[in-house]
């Protein structure tokens, strides 16, 4: 078996470099590690936007009851008072 070290590795005397778009055809495009990074930066955004929705459904419930529960306060003072 022939050991390879600087000296016996010889490169061509003229070669071009690959542009990025060469290279994910070349290489397969992108990688399996590429594709669950993507896919957990997906779904980071889809855990906020939910977090999002999910306070401003809190939030909203919490000024309708407390809306609701004046009106009841204001029904209540106008008939007793």
């Amino acid at each position: 078996m022939m050991k390879y070290s600087a000296q016996t590795i010889r490169l061509p005397a003229q070669y071009a470099l690959l542009a990025p778009e060469e290279q994910a055809a070349v290489a397969g495009g992108a990688g399996f590690a590429d594709v669950l990074n993507n896919i957990s930066k997906i779904s980071k955004v889809f855990n906020y936007m939910a977090r999002f929705f999910s306070s401003t459904s809190a939030m909203l419930n919490n000024f309708i009851t407390a809306y609701n529960t004046l009106q009841d306060l204001n029904s209540y003072i106008q008939k007793n008072f």
